[in-house]
């Protein structure tokens, strides 16, 4: 497939995937935040990624990869393609072979990404895979630079509590902090403990009001 075509492909995974087009960690954007109001706690990890990729365009490559993988993708695809008025018939017929074409091939790249990623970075190892979607999670996971133990709780779905997720997000929200990512009960606990003691701070400090922006 020549670039063009690639790169109409890249779009349509990345606006099908939960990624966005652009990358960008919440774990960064917490940590720094964190850091102008004096509380200095590590929720960015920067990971190793396959063949020295920076984060954008791993991104861009599990986007492509997964949307591949996925035969449940397929149909909504294909009709995607072949109503689009600004691709040729050759062109529609090249993207519905080659998503078609790669999809086993897209199973076994991911397969090999995950396997790299967790031998990398040996924090990720003990993240232990039960399916696709535990997969899934890791790579996103090393994309963002989201801590172990984060990545390792977002993946417990059937354990998850998601009133107490809710109840988290409340308690940040009071601090003026919208989270855009889940943390784990342990990570949030800490922030939260910190939140608080900051706050006696601020408050105690006129100075030192209104001089943190809400991410």
């Amino acid at each position: 497939m020549n670039k063009d075509l690639m790169k109409y492909l890249e779009k349509m995974a990345l606006d099908w995937s939960p990624f966005g087009s652009t990358w960008d960690s919440a774990a960064k954007d917490l940590e720094e935040d964190l850091a102008k109001r004096g509380i200095n706690m590590k929720l960015y990890y920067k990971y190793a990624l396959p063949e020295n990729m920076t984060p954008q365009k791993f991104m861009t490559r599990v986007a492509v990869l997964d949307f591949c993988a996925n035969p449940s993708l397929f149909f909504k695809a294909k009709i995607e393609i072949f109503f689009d008025k600004s691709l040729s018939l050759v062109e529609r017929l090249r993207l519905v072979k080659y998503i078609k074409g790669g999809r086993k091939a897209s199973r076994e790249k991911l397969d090999e990404y995950v396997k790299f990623v967790q031998h990398a970075n040996p924090e990720l190892s003990k993240l232990k895979i039960e399916n696709d979607f535990d997969k899934f999670d890791i790579l996103a996971g090393a994309t963002f630079g989201f801590a172990p133990d984060e990545i390792e709780y977002f993946m417990k779905r059937k354990e998850r509590d998601l009133n107490r997720e809710h109840e988290t997000d409340g308690k940040f929200k009071q601090f003026g902090i919208e989270l855009h990512y889940v943390l784990s009960p342990q990570t949030a606990k800490k922030v939260i403990a910190e939140l608080g003691k900051n706050k006696k701070v601020t408050m105690g400090n006129p100075k030192l009001r209104g001089n943190v922006r809400v991410i």
